[in-house]
């Protein structure tokens, strides 16, 4: 045991494990009081998913709660296949954050573990001892690590990378690549995708590793050799992951809507010298996703200067360690390069994404230049202060909040006091140490303060209560068929984790694109950003056709009082669900915390549609740029369905508003924009009408606003969504009875372009009939089996041409009567099937694609594997 504890690996381990446990106590993200518990994990969902799958031996392949039906095994394989993860199976999904935090915690020792075993067992730094710790904990909490948090599935590929480096220089030294083959397996499983970034800086650092040990011929043969050694191991490990690699290639390349883009002729830079000099100063951005999230402290790069300074390193090591960070840099600078190291993609926030590989870079670099001792002359200490000096000043020329003129402020110190550690001071290990201990600590606990800012966090006993009371309420609806259901009041952790997985709100991703694609032009917005399915337009209409039964209104402390009356429930300061005051909601059960409505007109999941509508394709979009897309494609595709003609909605003009703080401007009666008049406060536009029928009121406008923007009815604030300069603004506004008064206002703090604003009127007797005729020709019997599986039986007189409100996949297979039938595809986007005349049990199932094949692949390639690594221990030795 005294043994273990003077081991720099396993005391990197449990420093790295405390200091982050007292970061999160000292940020409050735990608190043993009040015990508050990170809520912005975006994952946590989808393990709940999952593993009550695993607990219950249900289909793991598939889950009818993102979208219109999603691959999840696909989903969870770049998620959630850490081996830490099985801690999931042993705790009921109420204490999943404690799991959560738990992992995250283990994996920030694992980061600082790794760095240490790689810094002592490494021939290049060979480092051991106080600094071996220090640095590996600097590394264990750089910036990129701490941000992390949110996307803890990359913490893997952060905490391997050291053991993979080291890989590459036990097989350029003797040929041995059990450790390259096992750690870079490891990375492949745990996250596939930073598994590519991993392997190509190890590629990098392959070359350079090679290149400054080389001195004759025979060392080229030896290292041509090892090279194919290090090449086949990669591939085998990848190969190994095929279950987990195919499937989710597949899935992507079948039903994945490019939102991403590669074209280099778009911008040739992609940072400039003040952003690199901002990421390497300060954190800054800690606080967003969409800044270079990096920074490790000042120390590794003031170290590293001082290496490149340092005359007794040889020129050729100078000069392939100077080729090598400058490759990284400009991998920054210039987008070619940065989009290789994004797999050819433009990424969607957290940007740079191959930091951890410079910051570990740093590590080294700084490790090399402290084992050796040396003492730098007063010259190259003065050259390292004025480049951080240099650095600062550049970062001053991005607009810097007042937290990163204090990280500057801080690093000049740091820089300063370095200086003078490295003069001829006594005992500078035990100094440089206890200054690499304290950037360490100011990492770990500024960057999760900073994390917690940006994040946003939930009280856990509040939780637990939540989810209790949904749990209850949910156990009051007695329906066996297949339904979504959607929460009104919820986060999307309080949907995956407290509604049980037939909701519609649960979780998105870029799988099954296309479809979702068409779920918006119907109504129903599906975010990349935030994975999360939301009712874009809270459109009774949507929701009906996309089968959502139910809606549950879990905290009824969110209820609140319009000025007519009605009641509706707040989201954020902003009503979000307008719906549920229509007359097709209607009250099912409350107690004393919340409440559930049940959707009177639901369509059915399947129901049998008109000829045309199988072979309607594109068609009922809409390009209409005065009325909103959505409302008339939602009637032109139901009277596609079933050969009806309704008009679904009437329109209204609204007349030009009244004014308060701003000045209207009006071109050929209709308004163009208003403009605020004073800085003291934002303007609004505002106007009245008179309802002149009952039923539910859209509101639709196209909006420019440079300005904030707030868009109110009848006192509340409507949940609606803006994308950068430009939108359409277009949701429900509620139900009316006729003479009601409709009270608009559009307030702004400047400018806001717009045109006149129409008003939209459900005609809810046609939709109600709609409704019916396709309840009328619905299938019987549906309902989801515990198995996955869609279950359903028909009973028609004729062949019908079957719709599902599902997404169209690959990977679905409809069966009937046990005999496999062609599935068909309509509208690009939605499942449908012939359905014989005559009495038929119908079962729809899904398998992930590319599954068996993929399992066959890794069967093949584990076999080689094998062999590989009897081959590399037979010739060990021989070199």
């Amino acid at each position: 045991m005294t043994k273990a504890f003077k081991n720099e690996c396993i005391i990197s381990f449990l420093i790295s494990v405390t200091i982050i446990s007292l970061a999160f106590v000292f940020a409050g993200v735990v608190s043993i009081a009040k015990r508050y518990l990170g809520r912005g994990m975006q994952f946590l969902d989808l393990t709940a998913a999952l593993f009550d799958r695993l607990k219950n031996g249900e289909n793991i392949f598939v889950t009818y709660s993102g979208g219109l039906g999603i691959n999840l095994y696909a989903f969870a394989v770049y998620l959630l296949f850490c081996p830490l993860n099985i801690l999931f199976l042993f705790f009921d999904k109420a204490y999943y954050q404690e799991v959560y935090l738990v992992i995250t915690v283990i994996k920030f020792g694992i980061a600082a573990a790794g760095a240490s075993f790689y810094l002592k067992h490494s021939r290049f730094t060979a480092l051991s001892g106080s600094l071996n710790i220090a640095f590996a904990l600097v590394y264990a909490f750089c910036e990129y690590n701490i941000h992390t948090v949110i996307n803890i599935m990359w913490l893997d590929n952060t905490a391997l990378l050291p053991l993979v480096l080291l890989g590459i220089e036990q097989a350029v030294d003797r040929r041995k690549i059990k450790l390259l083959f096992f750690s870079y397996l490891l990375c492949v499983l745990t996250n596939y995708y930073l598994a590519y970034i991993t392997g190509l800086f190890a590629a990098l650092y392959f070359v350079f590793y090679a290149f400054i040990t080389y001195n004759n011929k025979t060392d080229i043969k030896n290292i041509l050799k090892s090279l194919v050694l290090c090449a086949a191991a990669a591939i085998c490990a990848f190969g190994i992951c095929s279950f987990i690699t195919l499937p989710a290639f597949v899935n992507i390349s079948s039903g994945y809507s490019d939102t991403f883009s590669a074209d280099i002729t778009d911008k040739i830079f992609k940072y400039s010298p003040a952003d690199i000099a901002l990421f390497l100063t300060t954190y800054t951005h800690t606080a967003s996703i969409n800044g270079l999230n990096g920074f490790l402290g000042i120390a590794p790069i003031f170290i590293t200067l001082l290496y490149f300074c340092d005359n007794n390193i040889s020129n050729k090591e100078r000069i392939a360690a100077f080729l090598f960070a400058a490759f990284m840099f400009l991998s920054l600078i210039f987008r070619p390069l940065y989009l290789v190291w994004h797999i050819f993609r433009e990424p969607t926030g957290f940007f740079g994404r191959f930091l951890y590989t410079i910051a570990f870079l740093f590590i080294i670099f700084s490790a090399r230049y402290v084992n050796k001792k040396p003492l730098p002359p007063k010259k190259s200490l003065f050259i390292c202060v004025a480049f951080i000096i240099m650095l600062c000043a550049l970062a001053f020329e991005k607009k810097l909040p007042s937290d990163g003129f204090k990280d500057i402020l801080v690093n000049l110190t740091f820089s300063f006091v370095y200086m003078g550690i490295f003069l001829r001071t006594p005992r500078r290990t035990a100094f440089l140490f206890v200054i690499l201990m304290c950037e360490a600590l100011q990492l770990s606990f500024c960057g999760i303060h900073s994390l917690k800012k940006y994040n946003g966090w939930y009280e856990r006993n509040s939780y637990t209560k939540h989810l209790k009371n949904t749990d209850e309420l949910l156990s009051h609806i007695n329906d066996s068929g297949f339904y979504r259901l959607t929460d009104v009041t919820n986060t999307d952790l309080n949907a995956a984790l407290g509604i049980g997985y037939n909701s519609l709100e649960t979780f998105s991703s870029q799988t099954n694109q296309k479809s979702l694609e068409k779920m918006s032009q119907l109504g129903i917005w599906c975010p990349y950003d935030h994975r999360v399915v939301n009712n874009y337009f809270n459109s009774v209409v949507s929701e009906s056709l996309f089968n959502v039964k139910y809606i549950i209104a879990s905290d009824k402390s969110l209820a609140v009082t319009d000025d007519l009356g009605r009641c509706f429930y707040l989201s954020n300061g902003e009503t979000s669900s307008q719906r549920l005051a229509s007359d097709n909601y209607k009250l099912v059960y409350e107690n004393s915390e919340g409440r559930i409505y049940e959707n009177t007109s639901v369509f059915p999941l399947m129901f049998s549609v008109n000829e045309a509508a199988v072979n309607s394709d594109t068609k009922f979009y809409n390009k209409n740029t005065t009325i909103s897309g959505a409302y008339l494609n939602q009637a032109a595709f139901l009277n596609d369905m079933f050969g009806t003609d309704f008009k679904l909605y009437d329109q209204y003009t609204m007349q030009p508003p009244e004014s308060s703080n701003a000045a209207i401007i009006k071109n050929g009666g209709e308004w163009d924009y208003f403009t605020v008049l004073s800085k003291n406060g934002p303007g609004y536009a505002g106007y009245t009408f008179t309802a002149p029928a009952n039923g539910e009121y859209c509101i639709d406008a196209r909006i420019k606003y440079p300005a904030s923007f707030i868009y109110a009815a009848n006192a509340f604030p409507l949940e609606c969504a803006f994308s950068n300069n430009s939108q359409m603004l277009n949701t429900d506004i509620g139900p009316y009875k006729k003479g009601d008064t409709i009270n608009i206002i559009l307030q702004a703090n400047g400018a806001v372009e717009t045109i006149q604003p129409l008003l939209l009127h459900l005609r809810e007797d046609e939709f109600k009939k709609l409704s019916d005729k396709a309840n009328e020709n619905a299938l019987l019997n549906i309902n989801l089996g515990k198995n996955g599986t869609i279950n359903a039986t028909s009973n028609f007189n004729e062949e019908r041409s079957i719709f599902c409100s599902l997404s169209y996949d690959e990977g679905t297979h409809i069966y009937i009567d046990g005999a496999e039938t062609q599935k068909i595809k309509i509208a690009d986007a939605f499942l449908g099937f012939k359905l014989p005349a005559g009495e038929h049990k119908i079962t729809i199932k899904y398998i992930s694609p590319g599954f068996w094949t993929g399992i066959f692949v890794s069967l093949v390639f584990a076999l080689f594997s094998a062999v590989l690594l009897i081959y590399d221990t037979k010739k060990r030795g021989r070199i």
